[in-house]
């Protein structure tokens, strides 16, 4: 009987008691792979932050971030060393993975270290690109090199829109949207 009281007197106290979150279990270090078909710049890497370019605005990964995958648009990808460097790559497209072990993938179709772009030789970006319709050519060769503009001159972004025809495409120096018909 004495029992029974106690439990019913202590249960609302119980009721009452705090708890607290977890540590979140990532480590302190991050773990980043960058490659292309043609090279890898990162293998395993331990690094410090990379702040990405991709089709719903740019964002900085630190360790500990919260996993995503996402679709990286032409820009700037910045590598910040655990020794506090900085390594710039312009990447024209592919994606970025991040795991909940603060494990980092960026699978770029193409990638250069911007010191080794050339804004004269940038302009051979405007040729069409083959294999494609004339439409296509000509929007995603004005995108790509538009792209390497911001890159290298420092431009604002640029969006490719369709019209509600579906004919061209057109560039405007806004956050990147892709209409579909």
């Amino acid at each position: 009987m004495m029992a029974a009281r106690f439990l019913r007197r202590s249960l609302p106290v119980l009721r009452q008691a705090r708890c607290y979150a977890d540590a979140p279990s990532g480590s302190a270090q991050m773990s980043f792979t960058f490659a292309s078909p043609t090279q890898v710049y990162f293998k395993e890497a331990s690094v410090k932050q990379v702040d990405v370019p991709t089709l719903t605005g740019a964002f900085g990964i630190l360790p500990a971030h919260v996993p995503t995958l996402q679709v990286l648009r032409p820009g700037v990808v910045t590598v910040f060393n655990d020794d506090g460097s900085a390594t710039k790559f312009f990447v024209s497209s592919g994606s970025i993975t991040v795991n909940a072990d603060s494990s980092v993938q960026l699978l770029a179709e193409e990638a250069f270290p911007l010191d080794q772009l050339d804004v004269a030789r940038s302009e051979v970006g405007t040729e069409p690109i083959g294999g494609f319709g004339r439409e296509e050519k000509n929007s995603s060769s004005t995108l790509l090199h538009h792209g390497l503009q911001e890159t290298v001159e420092g431009a604002p972004p640029y969006t490719h829109r369709r019209d509600s025809s579906g004919e061209g495409g057109k560039l405007s120096s806004s956050a990147y949207t892709s209409q579909t018909n």
